[in-house]
């Protein structure tokens, strides 16, 4: 859930970007991490304390060393001693972790002495790892230009703004031989961690789709819109390389336009080629 922002936020002068500090990231994601231990969502996983038996083990044997291993990090756990040291990164290394580590409880029992609380007994890892998103999700949300977790368990950025719809959208049914390709390339695109070379590649896994479709193309499209398209991939270096090719251009700019251009342009073709065959 993306949380509304309040006046002082609508109101600055930050051009859409949001004011939150990394402080302040951390900050949050230690109270929301506290919310969810309350709620049971690690004790599967991470095991948790009991007055009567001390400290209860998890499935993950040690917690320390597989995040340890995961991230080739040390000192990242645990979280309420390390967590002032943590940069950008380890905070986003620390939640798709998490993500991992999450089962809703569905079962168990209240340990009545002195408070002790709910020790449970069957999860459902599913609703978990959805109820962990949920959370953070409406924190990542707010930071910079905007993150989320996705249902993989890997941060990407959010997209920009009114295309949110474009990327979540489905092609048509009788497209899974090019579904997989599409989902690969919005997936690269999306990623925190891509880079241009990564953009060039979703643009790139894109035209594979376009020419795997191209026959149907013909019959749907206009025959020199259907080559200004191939003639675009091909003159700015995307695929197949040569000496005419345009190289001296913005990539950050051009690639995002091209990858957006491409995705909707895929979309309407896809439901076009549906059109006709029905």
């Amino acid at each position: 859930m993306v949380l509304k922002k309040l006046y002082s936020l609508r109101k600055s002068h930050t051009d859409g970007k949001s004011q939150m500090t990394l402080q302040v990231l951390k900050s949050a994601f230690g109270k929301i991490f506290q919310v969810c231990q309350n709620e049971g969502l690690f004790q599967e996983e991470l095991g948790y304390e009991c007055i009567d038996h001390g400290e209860i083990q998890g499935k993950t044997v040690d917690v320390s060393l597989e995040l340890m291993i995961r991230s080739q990090k040390d000192s990242l756990w645990p979280i309420h001693e390390s967590i002032d040291h943590y940069n950008e990164e380890d905070v986003f290394d620390v939640i798709e972790f998490l993500h991992d580590k999450a089962s809703f409880p569905t079962k168990g029992w209240h340990h009545d002495y002195m408070e002790c609380g709910w020790h449970y007994t069957e999860f459902d890892a599913a609703k978990g790892k959805a109820r962990f998103r949920n959370h953070v999700n409406g924190l990542l949300a707010h930071y910079l230009n905007g993150y989320r977790l996705n249902e993989e368990g890997e941060i990407e950025e959010l997209p920009e703004t009114g295309l949110g719809s474009l990327l979540d959208a489905r092609l048509p049914p009788k497209s899974e031989n090019i579904e997989n390709q599409v989902n690969s390339a919005i997936r690269k695109y999306r990623l925190r961690s891509s880079t241009f070379e990564d953009r060039k590649d979703a643009v790139r896994e894109l035209a594979d789709a376009f020419e795997f479709i191209r026959p149907k193309l013909k019959k749907v499209m206009v025959k020199n819109d259907e080559m200004a398209l191939f003639d675009l991939l091909n003159n700015f270096s995307i695929r197949h390389h040569n000496h005419k090719q345009k190289t001296n251009y913005d990539q950050a700019i051009w690639h995002s336009w091209m990858f957006y251009f491409f995705l909707a342009t895929i979309h309407a073709a896809m439901r076009e080629i549906e059109k006709k065959s029905n």
